[in-house]
This record gives structure tokens, sequence and C-alpha cells, in this order.
């Protein structure tokens, strides 16, 4: 078995990896009733701080995870009604 990967294969790593940002990315926080439950950052900072704290929500309803708040860069975001609100920050 060949450990080689195929040129399509380098490619997708090299498109995969160009979207990373070593400079300007972001820090997600999922909260459950306050408690920190979840960090993990952004490859990058392209989208808006509702679009990424909207994302986490979706995520972690995926995996099944209680979360009723998230952090991004510190501003904190919950769903009232099932609209997504800027709340705080942290």
């Amino acid at each position: 078995m060949s450990s080689e990967l195929s040129s399509e294969e380098k490619a997708y790593n090299e498109w995969w990896l160009s979207r990373f940002d070593k400079e300007k990315y972001k820090t997600i926080c999922l909260f459950e009733h306050g408690k920190r439950v979840k960090t993990y950052t952004t490859a990058n900072a392209e989208y808006s701080d509702k679009e990424d704290a909207k994302d986490a929500f979706w995520t972690a309803k995926q995996f099944g995870m209680p979360v009723t708040s998230v952090s991004v860069d510190g501003a904190r975001f919950k769903k009232i009604n099932g609209k997504l609100r800027r709340i705080a920050n942290d």
C-alpha cells in the first residue's frame, strides 16, 4: 500500500491549508448556563461574529451538545425566541 498522495489529494490539501490564517482568527467558546463546555478557534476571520455564533450553535446542535450561549472573541450571543442576539461582552 502506497502512502503517496495523489495529485488530486495534494491539491485539496493545499487548498484547505490556504484557508487558515495564523494572524487573523477567532476564539469561539460554548457555554451551558454560564459554564464553559468547549473552546476552539476558527480557521480565519472571514465571517462576522454573528455568522460564527450562528454556526457554533448549529454545530453544537448537530453533536447533541447543549449550549445556552456562545462567545466569539469576547462578544456573547444567545438565542432568544429562536433569534440570535448579542447579549454582552465577556
